[in-house]
């Protein structure tokens, strides 16, 4: 998993290029992960000192974004949760910052961490 987080990225001397990692990633076997599309800025997020992507991420790092509640957060899920986080911190006058994600599926469907429930604990009303 390569994750990639840099405001300016198309300033870098060497000029970053999604595009072309991206098809390899399919290739290869690895997630990709961007913060944002070429064409945009990846926005800092000021009270977290660090960038927006990142801060969201960390952000989705919990049980809440169990979205098929199988007892597992899986790495689409906390990318998919991350997302509205994104849009909604953004700052609108910078322009859009729209993260992407090219994964294989046994990538993206890969456990990143233990929700602690699932449907079938929910529906007893306990939690592990």
């Amino acid at each position: 998993m390569l994750i990639v987080d840099t405001c300016q990225a198309r300033s870098i001397e060497g000029n970053f290029e999604p595009h072309s990692l991206m098809k390899r990633s399919a290739a290869s076997q690895f997630a990709l992960i961007v913060a944002s599309k070429g064409s945009e800025e990846s926005q800092e997020y000021a009270p977290a000192k660090h960038g927006l992507f990142t801060y969201s991420l960390l952000n989705a790092l919990k049980p809440d974004a169990d979205a098929n509640h199988d007892g597992w957060v899986s790495l689409k899920e906390v990318f998919d949760y991350a997302l509205p986080i994104v849009e909604e911190l953004r700052h609108k006058q910078t322009g859009p910052q729209t993260p992407q994600m090219v994964s294989p599926q046994v990538l993206s469907d890969m456990p990143v961490m233990p929700s602690g429930i699932s449907d079938s604990v929910a529906k007893k009303g306990q939690v592990r």
